[in-house]
C-alpha cells in the first residue's frame, strides 16, 4: 500500500506536494507494521488500525491539497 501510494509521485500523477506527506505518512504506518509484526498484541494490531483509517483519510486529504495547489 505505501510503495503504491509513492509510486504516484515518479508517474507524475501527483507532485511533490503530495509526495512529502505521502512518504512521511507512509513510514509511520511502517513503523507500526513492523511493531506488530515483531510481537503481535492486541494492542498493536489495534494501533495498527486506528492508523490505517486515518492513513487513508489523511491520504486523500493529502491528494486534494496536491491538486488545488498545482
Amino acid at each position: 500500500m505505501v510503495a503504491m501510494s509513492l509510486a504516484l509521485a515518479p508517474l507524475h500523477v501527483m507532485s511533490v506536494w503530495y509526495c512529502l506527506p505521502a512518504a512521511l505518512l507512509g513510514a509511520i504506518f511502517l513503523v507500526d507494521a513492523l511493531r506488530l509484526f515483531g510481537g503481535p498484541t492486541k494492542t498493536h494490531a489495534r494501533v495498527l488500525f486506528k492508523f490505517s483509517i486515518l492513513y487513508l483519510a489523511l491520504m486523500c486529504l493529502v491528494m486534494v491539497f496536491d491538486r488545488v495547489v498545482t
